[in-house]
Order: C-alpha cells, then structure tokens, then sequence
C-alpha cells in the first residue's frame, strides 16, 4: 500500500517529506503525518508536488495531470531538508522498504526561491506539464492550454467550444525542451497510433522521420465518447475527395471525431496505425459533418492493413475521423441486437485491484476464488460493453448490495481456446459476481410480435448450490431472490427425477412459468455453445421454446417431469427492469465460470445461420 515515489527522509524516520501512493491515491507526508490525499492517480500519470520553501506558509500544492489541490498543515517548509535523496522508496538501504513497483519515467526537480508564495510559477508549471503531456500522450484534465517552451499555445482548449478536449497527444518538435516526439498515441486509449516516416518504429528515437522546423506541433484531441460508435448516412459508394468508398456493405461504424491543430508549419504529412481492425477509411475534413462529394472538403484514405499512408493534415482539414463496416457473428448482421465480445480490449473496463481485496471484507471481490499463493493484481471488470449498438453492462447498474460481487477478467483462458473471457463467480448462496445493464432497449419490443428471436452465450462453467443457472435474464438487474423472476432467462437445468432424469437440460424461465428440454445438451466444466430460439406467437400456452447447444438441437414437444415444455407469451417483457448478465433472480443462480461472447437477435435465425 506504501509505494515512496520520492523522498527526502534518507533515515527512515518520516520526519522528511516523503512523496508515495497508497493504492491509487497520492499523497504527502510531511514532516511526520500525512498531510491528506493529493489527488486520485489511478496509478499513472504526471504527479508534482510544490512545497513552500518559508515554512511560514504552511502550504504546499499537490498536481495530477493538471489538476491541482491544495494541501494544509503545519510547518511545511522544505527550508530545513538535509537527506540524501531518494528516487522509488523511502530510503537509500535496502532495508527502508516501501519500494515503489512499477516505471518511472522522468523526475524534475526545480528551485522555487524568489517566485510568488515560493512555489512554482504558474507558467513554468504549464511549460513542463505540457511538455511531459506530449511527450507521453497524457491528457491535462485542467482548463489550461498546452504550450510549447516559448509559452505559445499548442493546443487550444476553448476552441470548438471545448468539445475535443479528450484523449490528446501529438506529434512535436520543441529544441528548447528536448522534444522530438515522431510517433504517438493516446495513453487514455490506444485507437490510433500517428507516426512519421514509413516505419513506426520500438522506440520514438529510432523513428527515421524529420521534422523540418522547431516549435512544430500537430496535436489531436478528441470529442468524449466510446472508440466506436453506430454510423449512419455514408453509403458503401459515398463519394469524397480522393476517391469512393468502396465496401460490399455500407459502413455502420465511426469512431469520434478529432480535432487536429497545427503549428509550425502549414501541413504535415504522416502515417497511422488504426488499432481497430473493422475501420477502412480516414475522413479528413474542413468540416466536422464530413460533407461528401468531390469538392466539398472532405478528403478520403483508405486503411490497408490497419495502416493508412500519406494522411495530410493542414490549417484548414483539421477534422478527422475513422468509418468501417462491423460485422456480425458468422457474417449475419441482419437483427442484430446485442454482440459482447471479451476479445474486444475496448469493450471492457478493467480496474486492476490489489489481491489482498479477496481476502478482506467489505469489498466486492471478497471470497473471490484466488489461486493460493497470488500475490498479482487481480482485473475485476466493473463494465462490458457492445459498442456499435450502443448497450453497456456495469457492475454499479447492479446495485451496492454488500452481497454483489464484481466478475474478472482472464486474459487468456484455456477453456475458452486461450481467447479472452469474463469470470462470473459465486461463494456458496451468500455473494456472486454479475453485471447489468438498466436500459429497457436491448430488444427492441415488450415481445417479439411474430414471436421470434435467437440468443446465443459461449461459457464453461459449473453450477452453484442450485439445480438451475441463468447465464442472462431479463427483468431485474439486481440479484436478491426478490419477487421479480426473469422474463425470460436463458438458462441449464440439471433435471433430478423422470425420464430425463441425470440430464442436463436447457432451460427458458418467464414470470408464470418455466420451459425445460429434455435432452441431456450440456456438461458442467465443458466450452458449450448455448442457443434459444422461439419461432411462434401462437395465443395461449402454445409456444415451444428451442435449445440448441453445440449444434444439437431440443425441439421436443414432449414436458419432462418438472417444468412446461410449452409457454405464455404474457410471461415475457423484454422491456421492463433491465436485464443481467452472468445471473438471475439469486446468487446461487449465478454461473460458476467463464463467459466470452453473449449475442441477441431480435429474428429466428435459420439452419444455415445457426
């Protein structure tokens, strides 16, 4: 928990000033007590500190990326420092301790004497984190501009109404700082990487590319928002500057828009590697609409290999963004409703959390299945998003509940072909992991009015201490056994009496009753395909309910001994309390594994789609 960034207190006796985090807050020590939290860091980041040098002041000022807090006390003067100092812990021995664990990249140290209440000058202060900002591709969350050395502004961030004050970084020639940075990205997100020269190299100093003058900066800054968003209104032969679209389907994806600025020069030419496999095209633009048509200020490159070549960038085409085609599982778009993949990087947030979380109460990854002796972070996922239709399941639509817990991430899963998954998991009937989403739109009706939809969820997973699991219902969003049961949950039941007794059985939970197959389909701890389908809307309890499970269909019209084999749709709302992902109704319907992929369509899909 105590991770010394710098420290003054050669002998260990915090009765120096001592600078470190404790878990993602930084804070000051000094001398002696802890004089509050800084700022929350979230690990990373530009972090300062500027302490009076008249202890007199009492004051001392703490920075993250920009943003500044003040910090009171007694006797804070840095007058009277005569340690050694001390650079990743709190002491120069071994035996101080509190090393900091991870990468520092540059320390400054400056002189404030003589400047206004001994602190650092506003303008100094803009000057270096403007320069570490583009150096790092660190977004400054304060309102001031970005500068470059001779305090001329670089990046405007009142222009446009503020809108693009997002995710920025640059390409830049300062000599008076340093500061050749020929390739870079957003540390925020990493959707595109700008790189001059033909190459984009390991390091930034291997780059080959030039510069031709000092003081030159093409900076970018993008509108708030996911790194793909639906697209509408551009056709598959939309007709820009520099050529046509030309795709087999109209583009359905667009990333946000970026504002560019230029100084220095009058245009820059440059290469971008698009991170994102399913953009095609760069729009460059006058305008921020992109206008089609030839003459109408929008230029077009195309994406070949996630590379676009030659991209130029000048006073007057200063907006940009990326368009593409997304596709569908197994190429099928039509009706597509819902696609979260977890081998998406961007359709998950992660926060990495320290693993002595698991073992203490009160938080929500306590009893979290850990292997013995971890000692790592542990990636607890608080959202899982599906970006091109615009749904989102979070931990927090889930409730605060004491008993709700946060699922993990697993990089790579063997049970899953070694491609990434989710982990929902439960601890007796007591607590389990979920996420929910509180939209009411993820279908786009009460019911289906033909009767018809598909969903399909990838798992390996066990059962808790129930005899049924819902890896999605609908209707709830908080799991606490209340009086609301899924309308519908998608589920596997393991059957304990009949005919069909030992199988383990697909399962279609509604508010008035439950239908169940009777064909063993699935083996708990085994990478299953689960499939449902409904395909009438007949009056009455006359609708039959489909399981399909890695390719092997139930479509019996015969019930087994416990459950329906046919519904009511007046037991289904789609739209109604949200819906949840990994459970449903309680804990111990939750299941106990992984999850990579949960797919809807709002149609019956047929044989040869499925």
């Amino acid at each position: 928990y105590y991770d010394y960034l710098f420290s003054f207190n050669d002998g260990d006796t915090n009765s120096d000033l001592v600078f470190y985090t404790s878990g993602n807050d930084l804070r000051l020590y000094w001398p002696g007590a802890s004089r509050g939290t800084v700022a929350s860091t979230q690990g990373k980041g530009i972090v300062a500190v500027s302490i009076a040098n008249n202890s007199s002041s009492a004051t001392a000022l703490g920075y993250v990326d920009g943003v500044s807090q003040s910090i009171t006390g007694n006797w804070l003067g840095a007058s009277g420092i005569s340690s050694k100092w001390t650079i990743g812990s709190n002491g120069s021995s071994a035996a101080a301790g509190y090393g900091f664990e991870g990468d520092i990249q540059e320390v400054i140290i400056l002189d404030a004497t003589g400047s206004p209440s001994n602190h650092v000058d506003g303008t100094t202060l803009r000057k270096i984190q403007s320069y570490l900002a583009v150096k790092y591709g660190i977004t400054l969350n304060n309102s001031d501009d970005y500068v470059n050395s001779d305090n001329a502004v670089i990046w405007d961030k009142a222009a446009d109404g503020a809108l693009y004050n997002n995710n920025i970084f640059g390409i830049a020639r300062d000599d008076n700082s340093s500061l050749y940075q020929k390739q870079s990205y957003s540390a925020n997100i990493n959707l595109i990487t700008a790189y001059l020269g033909s190459t984009l190299a390991t390091l930034n100093s291997q780059n080959t590319g030039t510069i031709a003058n000092d003081k030159t900066f093409l900076m970018f800054g993008s509108e708030s928002g996911p790194p793909i968003k639906s697209l509408t209104g551009v056709s598959k032969n939309e007709v820009y500057e520099g050529g046509n679209i030309s795709t087999s389907d109209d583009p359905n994806i667009q990333s946000p828009v970026y504002r560019t600025q230029l100084t220095g020069e009058t245009s820059l030419m440059l290469n971008m590697k698009i991170s994102m496999s399913d953009y095609s095209y760069v729009l460059v633009s006058k305008n921020p609409g992109f206008p089609s048509g030839a003459g109408n200020g929008t230029r077009l490159y195309p994406i070949v290999h996630d590379i676009a070549q030659n991209v130029v960038i000048d006073q007057d085409y200063k907006y940009m963004k990326f368009v593409g085609f997304s596709p569908g599982p197994g190429g099928i778009t039509a009706g597509l409703r819902l696609w979260l993949k977890a081998d998406e990087p961007s359709s998950l947030s992660i926060e990495d959390r320290d693993a002595s979380d698991v073992g203490t109460s009160g938080n929500n990854l306590y009893q979290y299945p850990l292997p013995t002796g971890y000692m790592g972070t542990v990636p607890a996922v608080s959202e899982w998003n599906d970006l091109v239709r615009g749904h989102k399941y979070t931990y927090v639509d889930g409730g605060t509940a004491a008993a709700h817990r946060i699922p993990v991430f697993k990089k790579n899963s063997p049970e899953m072909n070694y491609y990434p998954a989710v982990q929902f998991w439960v601890y007796q009937n007591s607590y389990s992991a979920s996420l929910s989403n509180a939209a009411t739109n993820v279908m786009p009706w009460d019911t289906p009015p033909d009767g018809k939809h598909t969903a399909y969820f990838l798992v390996n997973n066990d059962f808790g201490t129930n005899n049924w699991i819902y890896p999605m219902a609908f209707g709830k969003t908080v799991i606490n056994a209340g009086s609301v049961i899924p309308r519908p949950g998608y589920g596997i039941e393991k059957m304990t009496s009949g005919s069909s007794n030992g199988n383990v059985v697909g399962r279609f939970r509604l508010s008035n009753t439950e239908t169940s197959g009777s064909l063993n389909l699935f083996e708990a701890g085994a990478t299953s395909i689960l499939g449902y389908q409904t395909r009438t809307r007949n009056s009455g309890s006359n609708n039959n309910s489909y399981f399909r499970f890695n390719g092997k269909e139930d479509n019996s019209a015969t019930a087994p001994s416990s459950g329906d084999r046919t519904f009511n749709w007046t037991g289904v709302d789609f739209t109604s309390g949200g819906s949840t992902l990994g459970s449903g109704y309680a804990h111990n319907r939750t299941i106990a594994g992984v999850m990579s992929e949960a797919i809807l369509f709002d149609r019956q899909l047929t044989d040869d789609e499925t």
